[in-house]
């Protein structure tokens, strides 16, 4: 007689039981394999076509249904190119001149408009080295050459004056000047910082600016050698 003994219940019985248990869990791992591979299908296919659509929209990351706005003052524009100044030294001429370039493209139409530009040479806070000052006026030249020499800390700036009021033209023009300030004797041998100050309009050409005036800088460095 076998001496094997089970816990509880018949034994042959319970093995049975945990064979059709194995069965069954085999039967349901088999099932999920087979539905990932499905799943993974699936995510290569969509890959794929992700791909082709890639290919269709062209390289560069760039959605061709999307265009670049004008930007302003270019071709098909409709807002003109703001007033704007410019500065740079001369080099080649033995004098070092500081050329200043204004350009008011909607300056008001009107004989009393002036085109005007400050030059302050020497650091922010500081008593001024030198200054120069001048304007363009309507019929005149649009090339004015004026001296800069120093000023010996003494500091002018723009002596504005009172302007009555008075309707301003509706229509503009686009004017534009160029300014030499002629580097005279007298300066230390170094680099100075400039500000310029442009003022364009119906005033007096002076900061602050009147209604009808329009404000423009910019900066730069004088070089004496």
């Amino acid at each position: 007689m076998s001496d094997t003994r089970y816990p509880t219940g018949d034994g042959p019985a319970r093995d049975e039981a945990a064979r059709y248990e194995a069965v069954v869990r085999r039967g349901r791992a088999l099932r999920r394999r087979r539905q990932l591979g499905t799943a993974g299908a699936g995510v290569v296919g969509c890959a794929a076509l992700l791909a082709m659509a890639f290919a269709v929209l062209g390289t560069g990351g760039t959605d061709p249904s999307v265009t670049a706005g004008p930007t302003e003052g270019a071709p098909g524009s409709t807002t003109p190119p703001a007033f704007g100044v410019s500065a740079r030294q001369e080099t080649g001429t033995g004098t070092g001149a500081l050329v200043v370039e204004a350009r008011d493209p909607s300056q008001p139409d009107s004989p009393d408009a002036v085109l005007c530009v400050l030059v302050r040479v020497g650091p922010t806070g500081q008593a001024a080295v030198a200054e120069g000052r001048a304007c363009a006026f309507p019929g005149e030249s649009s090339t004015v050459t004026v001296p800069l020499a120093p000023s010996g800390g003494v500091e002018i700036g723009c002596a504005g004056s009172a302007s009555p009021a008075a309707p301003l033209p509706t229509a503009t023009r686009d004017v534009s000047a160029t300014f030499r300030f002629d580097v005279g004797g007298g300066f230390p041998a170094g680099e100075y910082p400039v500000k310029v100050t442009a003022v364009s309009g119906v005033g007096d050409g002076c900061t602050p600016v009147d209604p009808g005036e329009s404000l423009a800088t910019t900066d730069a460095t004088l070089t004496v050698a």
